[in-house]
């Protein structure tokens, strides 16, 4: 899901900035993407720009999964919060605070 939320992300990304995202070895990296191809959740194409580069974009079924995972992880947020305690809601709120101020800007910005 990682690796779909980053083609997600930045359309075109090169697999040698996908591993490094990751945090894997490039060959590594390629054999993740080749799964994905596979199934359908992304294609691979050339670089219009720099012939050697590989391409790599989301398709609308990966763009589907990614959906699909994300309103499963809100829902399930939704009905763990609604378990807090008034008390406990203010804690989150304080932490978020302070956590949205040490993030970096990149992080916020999604």
């Amino acid at each position: 899901m990682r690796l779909l939320l980053q083609v997600e992300r930045r359309p075109g990304i090169s697999l040698s900035a996908l591993a490094s995202h990751l945090g894997v070895s490039r060959p590594s990296g390629s054999v993740l993407v080749d799964r994905l191809v596979r199934a359908g959740f992304l294609e691979r194409g050339d670089d219009p720009t720099e012939r050697r580069r590989i391409s790599i974009r989301i398709t609308p079924l990966g763009k589907a999964a990614v959906k699909s995972a994300r309103h499963g992880a809100q829902e399930w947020l939704i009905k763990e919060l609604e378990k807090l305690s008034d008390r406990q809601v203010s804690d989150l709120e304080s932490a978020i605070r302070i956590l949205e101020g040490i993030a970096p800007s990149s992080a916020r910005d999604g």
